[in-house]
Formats: C-alpha cells, structure tokens, sequence
C-alpha cells in the first residue's frame, strides 16, 4: 500500500496489538514537491474494490488547492492563475491526523484547535507552549548554536511604499536561567538596549519559569517550547509594536511571520542547531575562528552550500568578532563566531540599513547578538551637483552645456564651469529623473499597440520601443555610476545589481560613531563632525625637521637635457592624452564634473583647457577654487571607530587631474635613474612580482639558517599615514639635491601647497582645512613625488652598508647581499642579529622620521630571526627594538611570505575570498552576461596573483573551479541550477562550444612558467 504514493521506511508495531483500532500507521518517504495522495483503491478478501483514505501527522503548511506543502492557499500559484475561484477544494483538513496525546500538562490548548483551522500551521518534536494568541507573536532570532533567517515571502514587496520603520531582534544562547547571574544578566540586555523581540536558547527551564520572566522584562506575549532533559529550552517574548503570526516550531527552531505596515510581511527563523550534527553550530571561513587549529575546511564548504541553497547572506557583525570562547585564560583557548543572522537579497532591499550587533554579557559563553534597523534621518542636506552620466543620452544636453560654457573669449575658465553646473543644474531637475513610471507609460503604450497593424500605429509603436529601452539604459548608467563597479562594461542591463551595489557603499561609508581626541565615544552628527575636523587639522599641521643628515647624502641624478624636457610647454596632446586615460565613472571633485563631461565635450571646451592650463604653468599660479578637494572617508575595516580606521582618499577637480596627470607623465620616465633598484613601485619595467620573491627567498634562508656564528634579521616595518606626513619641506630639498629645474619644482610643489581641504562626513562637508604637509591619496603625482621621499630611507640604508655598519642577508654563497626591499610605504629591512647592527638600524628609522615627517608604528611592526640565534637573544633584540617577535611574517605584499606543509590551510583566504563575492546578494542580481565578465574579470582575477609565485594545491583549484560553476548555474528562488557543463567544458573558447573561462592549473603553471622566463630574460630584476 504504501508504494503506491512514496518509498515504504518503518512500520508501527502497535498495529497488530490486541486492541482493535481503525487505522494503521507507517511511516513513508514522499517526494514533498508533489501532491500528496489522498487515498488509494485496494480489494478486500472479498475481491471488493473500497477506498483506503489517507492522513499524514504532523502536516506543515499545506495548499488545500494544489496539495502541495510548502506553502498556503493565498501564496499558490495555480489559484492565481485560476480565472474563476468557485472555493472548492481538491483537498480537506481529513487529510490531517489528529495530533498525538502528548505526556504531562497540555497548557497549549489554544494552538491544537486554531491548527484545526488554520491555512498555515507547523508541527514540532515537542508541543510548545505559548502563553499568548499567535496573532500578535513577536519573535527575536538567537546566537551561538542560534541563527537567525530572513525571508521574504511575498515577491511583490522587494520594493514597498514608505520606509519600514525601527526594530529591534536580539538573540542569545544563555545556557541556562537558574543560575544567580542569569536573570540580573538578562534584565540588564533586555533593559539597555529595548528590543522588539527577544529570543533565548538553552533556557534550561520551564514554560511557568519563563512567563514569571516575560512578566519581570515587561514584554506583553511569550511563547515557550519546554526544556528536555537536561539540554534544551527555547523562548521567544515580544512587544505589542510587531504582530507577529506562529508558522511552524519545533524543539531547535520557530518560525514566525512578521507583519508591517503596507501590509508588509516577512518569514523570521529562529534556529537553535543540533550541536551533535552541526547544524548552525558551524563557520562560513576560517576568519571566524581563532585557536590552536584550523576549522576543517571540508566543514566549511557544507555550511556554504548550504547558506548558498538557500539564497541567504550572512549579515556583517560590527564589534568583536567572535560570539563563543573556550577556555578563556588558557594556551588551548579557542573562539569562534557561532552566533549569526543572514537574510535573503529582498529582505535586505527593504532593510538596507540593518546592523548587527556584538553585545556584552557575563552570564553564558556565548555573547548576545542584537539585530536592528535604524533609519538615517538626512535633515537639512542640500543638493550637490554632479554631472550625471545619464545626461549623455539626452538629445538636448549639448545645447545645455554650450550655452552655459559659452563661446565668447576672455571669460575664465572656473566662471565656464561655474555657469555650466548652474545651468545642468537647473536642466537637471526639470527632467525629474522619474524612470520607473516612464517605462510603465512605455510599456502601457506598447501593450496597446501591439496588436495593430495600422502603418501610423506601427511606426508609433517602434518610437515608444526605442524611448522604452533609451530609458532602460539611462537607469542602468544612472545605478552604475554610483556603484563604482568599472569592471563590468556596458551593453547588458544590470540595473539591480548596480542599484544593491550602489545603496551597499553608502552603507559601508555611512559613519556612525567615532572616539575624539581624549577616549570618548561620539554619536551625534555634529560631533562626528567636530572629531574629524580636529583630525585633520592636527594631522597636516607642519612639524620642525632636520633635513641635512638625509639630504647630504643625495647626488644628482637629473640631467640638463631631462630638466629641458620636463619644463617643456605644454601641447594639446598631452592634455587629451591625460584625460582620455581616466575612467569616464570616476568620482567628481567639489566641482561635480567627472571624466565623462570632459571627454564628451572635448571639442567644446579643449581650447580653453589648454589657453588656461598653458597660462597657470607658465606664470606659476592657480586660481583658488582650481585645487579644492573633498576628502572622502574610506573605512578599512567593518566597523570602524577611531579616524584610524578610515582612509583619506581625496577627490580632486578633474580639470586640476588633466593638469597633474600631465606633470606625472613626464615625471615618471625620469624616476628610473632616480630610484634605486630596491625600490619597485610605479618604476616601469618594474614588477611588485620581483619584490616579493626576492622576499620570501630571503625568508626561506632565514628560516632554514640553523648554523653559523652570524644569526641575521627581517624587520617589517609599518609606517602610519605615510602619504599624509610627508614633509614638504624634505620634499622640495629632495628635488633640489636630485638635480631637477628651479621651474620644475616650483610647479612640483605648486600642486603640493596650493590645496584646500574639505571632509566628507555622512552626508555634510567641513572645511576648509589648510594643509602645512602631506601628500593626496587621489593626485596622480603623489603615488612618484612619495617613492623620492623614500628614497631618503635607501639612501641612509646603502651608506650604512658601504662603512660596514650593516649588512645585508645573502641566501646562499655567492649571493649578493639584500639590505631591505621597499615597495611604496612596505618595507622590508634585513641585517645581522647583534646589537650594534640592531642599534645602527633603528638611528636610521629615527633620522627617516626625524627628516621626512614620516612616523613608524613599532607596534604594528613585526621581526623574524634566523633559527641559528638563541631564543633568549631573539627576545632581548626584539625588546631593545620595541616591535613583535614573530615566528612568521605573515603576509608581504598581499602574498603568504612562509609556505609550511599544509599548503591547503595557508591558501584557504582564497576560497574564503571568492565565496564572499560569489555569496553576495548583490552578485545575484546579476545577469547572465553580467555574471560572465564578474567571473573573467573578478572572480579569476582573485588568485592570479598569487599564482604568479605559488603553484597552488590541485584540490583548492577544484574547489575554486565548482563554486564558479555553481555560481554561471545558478538562479531561479534559491540560486540553483543544473549544471549543464562541468568546468573543464566551461574552459573551452567560445569557438569550440565553450564560454572562455581560464583552466585554473593550466593557468598557473602559464604564470610560474612566466617568472622563470623573465629571470631568464630579465636577470637584473632579481639583483
């Protein structure tokens, strides 16, 4: 009987006992995604067809219309697609078993008859017991073995009227409410951070424990499912400010439906895993544990597959990044991040703003995660032009721009751009920018003609055809020049995923706190404000130096015949050339003018980019508002909370860019006789590659150096704010002693000085600041004008060398020796073990500093030693130097510096890396051509460079390989597909059936095989 509806599993013995009963159970394994039998026919003894009926326990959410689980009658497809819905019914609530007679005291009365009648209902492993009507259910997810689950359930709702307004989920593994510690502990979180819902696991007590609790944390409801044995126990309280409605629980989970306002509703999953199966009790990557060992990987990849099936996102935890410890105060202690929240793409369109949270709490092992969505109220933010690219595809756009440029001569060039914004300004707005309702009208207008085959009707219908995809394109630029995402070209729409792009980095960018000057925690606008202005002021304000002891040592370099050429004027090529090599998206400067306007309006304006860029060289001056520049504030880290974990980048005037670049070029094929050859960045001929070989060779000797009377070091130093210090005084000294032209330098140093700063912070700009020092992270000539400021450490490095006071680490007999390695502001610095070549080395840092305005981060540094020099010495050097004694460098140069024995572990980030972008909810919205040049141009790019130097593991590359397929597969609700092609098939070109995708191994040995030809074609590289 049971093979006619599934495969038969088990058999109830109570079937055959003495007492009669009027039906048998047996347990059978169906296919869910079908509909479920109803009954069957059979003959009796008789030889007598009858109707044997079926009923399933424990039945989830169920469609009467279809009969499929999964979902409810008001979420069914095929009833939506009916034309008349006469409310019959191919199925009944019969088809339900009554629920079993559990032991002990029934209290949830209430839920075992409104199940009777309920459209959506759930069944659990153990009966819950609530103490309040479902209707008004609001729940918190949890942490550590807890997670938490958001979906969306109604595809209508991505994008609602109005905003949703604040909540508040926390969640917390409490492991136990007896103890005298819990309850205080509780009252406390629940107390200071208010939550909507609150949700506890391992309770470890009884529904009546945690109603007198609910009672005592003044929530209004609580639903309680009873702890079991000695484990267990979950509670979820809520307030009156959500409704909430109970799906389905069990023991380990609860599901809830949330609803909002704008009849808004969403699904909340409250999971509590199984620790004995490691469900939800697992990591994402090896970032979310720190111990002894290393989490099995093959455990990491069954927790991604598993978020990836599911189409969930994990939500980023601001604060400490780990929710579970072990053995606190002991060598084995071990941390882990346990405790999450993840959410599906939509959830988090409506809620682009949440966070998560990392709470405090002295009761538990586990910390309290509390998930909230707070709205940025933007008072008083004015509008700040920017030229808009989408402005490109008007018809009357050129008409805008000349007459705000203008033809008429003599008129200044800053009052041209002036005008032009004015006037685009003004244009701007009148056309209201109003896509979506645009496309309706299209399409609307379209659907009605469609069908006619009138000539008039006909050629209308193409006119609002070809408005209908103008418009399509103009959204798409619009999101993707706020997305910044260069990397993927134009001709597909991928307007979502721009747009997710695009509302992620003002998220990521958004400030919220900041810690001032004396350790005190700043909230407000004003004051986040105020802790950046001081900051900068102080940070650019000119200390005295001592330039002689660096600058006696430098002899000219530069020629009469180079200064002839650098000081040349300058021509119209020139110009074009510099500007035609910006990215046309790249962000504007206070002027709002991006590469794009320039370069479309090339013909308009050149001319006077030239009269006026040809007469600020030659008489030595720039107009005021030429050099104005907006700092941006880039975090460096998730959850930044100092202006240290912020990175200036400054965003200049293009018209001023056009200017610099110009300058840069010509710079920059006089700086190979001018930098000495340990120095390899912005050299051309010169490859980061070669670096970080010579550095990992010298590494590997010192690590396999275990003989000898000479231990030897490496000194990795971190130098703070390196641009941001830079004396300008030194600088100018630089450019004297190097030999370059009075007028060269004046000009040098006219882009340096002549800068005025403003900051952005969230969504207000202060200023202005007037800079005594420092170099912009944005001009194109301070990445050459720094690499001349470090040479001042070269030189001091090579004169030591020469006298015999240092000296440098050989790899083998014969070797030449290295004394340090710089690459911009990384720095590698190697000499003997013994204290007065240690001493030697640090009065050099300290003259560095002392000339340059540059401050090194002792701290922050790190040193290894030979293994030929006794511990007790290795640890007194590393005193005397004031930096970390390690026993590997970690990373140089983004590559593994040491490769030990578990190849797989050291190259783990990879993976960790290409999941993150892979999993991310906006690459999902991605379209399939969007997804092709994400893989060729992102994706593939992620471990090309460290296959320049290691030959990476055959299982790794498979592994980067399938979760590539699975991402070009993927789609539909959960982001699954059937892999119509394995990898090596996807790797063909496109000529022979492929789609062109690199052969990982293939290509690695390519690229180990390309540094074995430049050392063999390009010995000098490695001198």
């Amino acid at each position: 009987m049971a093979t006619c509806f599934g495969e038969f599993l088990e058999y109830d013995k109570n079937n055959n006992n003495s007492f009669w009963r009027q039906y048998m159970r047996i347990r059978v394994k169906v296919d869910v995604r079908l509909p479920l039998k109803k009954d069957t026919k059979v003959k009796n003894k008789a030889g007598e067809w009858c109707t044997v009926n079926f009923k399933y326990e424990k039945l989830g959410v169920f469609c009467f219309v279809c009969g499929i689980m999964g979902h409810a009658e008001n979420k069914c497809g095929v009833r939506f697609a009916m034309e008349h819905d006469d409310g019959t019914r191919g199925w009944s609530s019969d088809i339900r078993a009554e629920p079993k007679r559990q032991g002990g005291r029934l209290s949830s009365r209430w839920l075992r008859e409104d199940r009777c009648g309920r459209e959506e209902q759930g069944g659990g492993e153990r009966v819950a017991q609530p103490n309040f009507p479902p209707e008004n259910l609001n729940m918190d997810p949890s942490a550590a073995d807890v997670a938490m689950n958001f979906s969306t359930e109604s595809p209508n709702s991505i994008q609602p009227p109005g905003l949703p307004g604040p909540m508040k989920i926390l969640s917390w593994n409490c492991r136990g409410l007896s103890t005298p510690s819990a309850i205080p502990n509780l009252r406390n979180i629940a107390q200071g951070h208010q939550p909507d819902i609150l949700f506890l696991s391992e309770t470890l007590s009884k529904a009546h424990t945690m109603e007198r609790i609910r009672v005592d944390l003044k929530f209004n409801s609580c639903l309680s499912v009873d702890v079991e044995g000695r484990s267990g126990g979950l509670s979820v309280m809520w307030r009156d400010t959500i409704k909430c409605s109970v799906l389905n629980y069990s023991r380990n989970f609860i599901n809830l439906i949330v609803e909002e306002k704008e009849q808004r509703e969403w699904r909340l999953t409250c999971y509590y895993g199984y620790p004995e199966r490691g469900d939800f009790n697992d990591l994402l990557s090896q970032e979310d544990k720190r111990g002894t060992l290393p989490h099995p990987n093959w455990l990491c990849n069954g927790f991604r597959n598993a978020v990836s099936d599911c189409d969930l996102t994990d939500i980023h935890l601001d604060g400490y990044p780990y929710t579970w410890i072990k053995s606190r105060g002991t060598p084995d202690v071990i941390e882990e991040r346990l405790d999450r929240a993840m959410a599906d793409s939509r959830w988090l369109t409506i809620y682009p703003d949440v966070k998560l949270l990392n709470l405090l709490a002295s009761h538990s092992d586990h910390s309290p995660i509390l998930l909230q969505n707070t709205l940025m109220i933007r008072n008083g933010r004015t509008y700040t032009f920017r030229f808009e690219n989408i402005w490109l595809k008007e018809d009357d756009v050129d008409e805008v721009v000349e007459e705000g440029w203008g033809t008429k001569r003599g008129i200044e060039i800053t009052t041209r751009i002036a005008r032009c914004a004015d006037k685009l300004k003004g244009w701007g707005r009148r056309k209201r920018m109003k896509f979506k309702q645009e496309v309706i009208e299209c399409s609307e207008e379209m659907e009605r003609l469609r069908g006619s085959h009138d000539l008039i009707e006909s050629e209308r219908y193409k006119e609002v055809q070809q408005k209908h995809a103008r418009l399509l394109v103009q959204e798409d630029t619009y999101w993707k020049q706020r997305a910044k995402m260069h990397w993927l070209q134009e001709g597909d729409l991928n307007t979502k995923f721009f747009h997710m792009s695009a509302s992620a980095r003002q998220k990521s960018k958004k400030i919220d706190k900041l810690v001032n000057e004396v350790n005190i925690e700043v909230r407000t606008q004003s004051g986040i404000c105020e802790v950046a202005l001081n900051y900068f002021d102080q940070l650019f304000r000119a200390n005295a130096t001592n330039y002689d002891s660096i600058l006696s040592l430098i002899t000219p370099k530069i020629t009469q015949e180079d200064n002839d050429r650098l000081v040349a004027p300058i021509t119209r090529e020139e110009l074009k050339d510099a500007l035609f090599h910006m990215h046309p998206d790249k962000a504007p400067g206070p002027d709002g003018f991006n590469p794009a306007f320039y370069q479309q309006f090339w013909d308009l304006c050149s001319n006077d980019i030239y009269e006026a860029a040809k007469e600020w060289l030659e008489r030595g001056y720039f107009p005021s508002s030429l050099n104005e520049t907006n700092i941006c504030l880039i975090p460096k880290c998730d959850n930044p909370v100092t202006m240290k974990d912020l990175r200036p980048i400054s965003l200049c005037n293009v018209l001023y860019k056009m200017i610099s670049k110009l300058l840069a070029n010509r710079l920059k094929a006089c700086l190979e006789k001018c930098v000495s050859e340990e120095q390899s960045a912005f050299i051309e001929g010169r490859s980061i590659i070669d670096n970080a070989l010579v550095a990992i060779e010298v590494l590997h000797a010192l690590k396999r150096k275990t003989r000898g009377m000479n231990g030897e070091l490496a000194l990795k130093i971190d130098i703070s704010k390196a641009y941001d210090k830079v004396d300008w005084g030194f600088l100018r000294g630089m450019l004297e002693r190097l030999g370059f032209a009075n007028r060269w330098i004046h000009w040098m140093m006219l882009c340096v000085s002549s800068v005025n700063y403003s900051v952005l912070v969230n969504f207000d700009k202060v200023g202005p600041i007037f800079p005594g020092r420092g170099l912009r992270q944005g001009d194109p000539l301070s990445p050459y004008l720094f690499i001349l400021v470090t040479e001042g450490l070269t030189t001091l490095i090579k004169n030591s060398v020469i006298k015999g006071d240092l000296h440098g680490v050989k790899v083998c007999r014969g070797a030449p020796p290295v004394s340090h390695l710089l690459f911009a502001d990384d720095c590698f610095l190697f000499c003997r073990s013994n204290l007065s070549e240690t001493n030697h080395l640090m009065q050099i840092l300290r003259t560095y500093e002392n000339a340059t305005g540059q401050e090194i981060n002792m701290t922050k540094s790190e040193v290894f030693f030979s293994r030929n020099l006794s511990k007790a010495a290795q640890e007194d050097l590393s005193n005397i130097m004031g930096v970390r004694h390690v026993l590997c460098t970690g990373n140089y140069l983004g590559l593994p510096s040491m490769i030990g024995r578990k190849k797989r572990d050291i190259f783990a980030y990879i993976k960790d890396r290409i999941w993150k972008r892979i999993n991310s909810w906006r690459g999902r919205a991605l379209s399939k051509a969007g997804k092709e040049v994400m893989i060729k141009s992102v994706l593939q790019a992620i471990p090309s460079y460290v296959m320049s130097v290691y030959l990476l593991p055959e299982t790794t590359i498979k592994e980067i390989e399938r979760m590539m397929n699975s991402f070009w597969w993927g789609g539909g609700a959960n982001n699954k597909g059937i892999k119509w092609l394995a990898w090596d098939r996807m790797a063909y070109p496109k000529g022979l059936g492929g789609m062109g995708f690199k052969d990982l191994h293939t290509f690695n040995l390519a690229m180990i095989a390309k540094q074995g030809w430049n050392i063999m074609t390009k010995p000098h590289t490695l001198e």
